[in-house]
């Protein structure tokens, strides 16, 4: 799968498992084209999304989160990861 644009990627997430106790799957599908990936774990899962993800920037990885109330855009703020 490829990317459509270097700034945003829109995927709908589903988690599941066999049973209690067992480990959980996982599958992506891409909102754009409809590609769906199956995953075995979720770490596999994560993988993927990092490698869609990463950027080439000496600070590391940037995400912006919500504050507040849900659905609030106006109250953002950015959160630095660095992968060190």
């Amino acid at each position: 799968m490829t990317k459509l644009t270097p700034n945003y990627n829109s995927y709908l997430l589903r988690l599941w498992r066999d049973g209690p106790g067992e480990a959980w799957h996982g599958s992506l599908q891409n909102i754009a084209d409809g590609t769906v990936r199956l995953f075995a774990d979720v770490d596999s899962v994560m993988s993927f999304l990092k490698t869609q993800t990463e950027t080439n920037t000496s600070s590391g990885m940037r995400a912006l989160f919500p504050i507040g109330t849900a659905g609030a855009r106006s109250s953002r703020r950015e959160i630095t990861h660095d992968d060190q």
